[in-house]
């Protein structure tokens, strides 16, 4: 028999619906201090507590950065804008010489390029060529545009029909190949369509359902679920890379000595690939040799 009992009972308290956490901000862009050559202690690490520039809350959470020539761009869900990042105020001399009358803050405001088109969270399908910044908006189902101005290219094209019946691709992407100046977009089912830059214009679409891409020395590179592919192979190549199917093994190493101070300004990644199944774990390198990959073209886009 138990004269005493500690307690065992353990108290919830549900949150107020009143409570809201001011740890997430996701309309908020903070920026490091400015970094320079030889520096002991990367400046890139150090983010002050006021360093930070918060753009509309109404057209939703920012979903992407991407620096575009000289602009640094941002998409919301509802919105695409420019973030002015040490803006100068130039004029000219009577002798045609430029005078910088001042420079402004890191971020002290931003543009916006339109409040409709936007980008849909953790989809980042944007590309870019020497001229022209490209992304998908999932919400409007339309592939913009932006250089000067922004153009909505599924419209201005005439090809929303051809979008709209279509479902959503299962991972939309879109990458740029500079070699032909084509726009891969891969963003509904049935294969990515193709847009030339320069003729401007819709040329095709591939019956081939790439997921991602990278460029990786120049060369654009595509695969599937199970596949990496070299983009437009020469006749002496090989389409599928070390001819099986491929698994990428990733390995990122931020400090493998840790009681050395070190200041990064370049991580580098690297992996190897190798083939499960009958191929165990035998390793292939980049020396297998390649052969062209071949596309079955579809009715051309009218």
């Amino acid at each position: 028999m138990a004269y005493s009992q500690p307690e065992t009972v353990i108290d919830f308290h549900p949150i107020r619906y009143t409570s809201i956490s001011s740890d997430i901000h996701d309309t908020r862009i903070m920026y490091s201090h400015p970094k320079t050559n030889g520096e002991n202690i990367d400046s890139w690490l150090t983010f002050d507590t006021n360093s930070f520039h918060d753009v509309d809350t109404r057209f939703g959470q920012i979903t992407d950065l991407r620096l575009f020539k000289d602009k640094l761009i941002f998409w919301q869900e509802q919105a695409t804008g420019l973030l002015n990042v040490n803006e100068q105020a130039i004029v000219q001399a009577q002798n045609g010489a430029d005078i910088i009358l001042g420079t402004g803050g890191v971020a002290e405001r931003h543009d916006y390029i339109t409040t409709k088109y936007g980008m849909r969270k953790n989809q980042h399908t944007d590309a870019q060529s020497d001229n022209a910044l490209y992304w998908w908006d999932s919400r409007n189902k339309e592939i913009l545009q932006y250089h000067q101005s922004l153009v909505p290219l599924t419209l201005t094209h005439g090809l929303e029909n051809y979008i709209n019946e279509r479902e959503e691709a299962e991972d939309p992407m879109i990458a740029y190949d500079m070699d032909f100046d084509e726009v891969i977009a891969n963003v509904r089912a049935g294969g990515p369509i193709v847009y030339k830059e320069k003729s401007n214009i819709f040329t095709s679409v591939y019956t081939f359902d790439p997921k991602y891409s990278a460029m990786v020395n120049g060369q654009l590179y595509l695969s599937s679920k199970d596949k990496i592919y070299k983009w437009n192979a020469s006749d002496s190549e090989q389409s599928v890379l070390f001819g099986k199917v491929a698994y990428p093994k990733l390995q990122y190493i931020v400090n493998q000595n840790a009681q050395y101070n070190k200041t990064f300004d370049i991580q580098t990644f690297g992996g190897r690939f190798y083939g499960g199944g009958e191929h165990g774990n035998e390793y292939y390198n980049d020396n297998t040799a390649l052969k062209p990959l071949q596309f079955e073209y579809k009715t051309p886009l009218k």
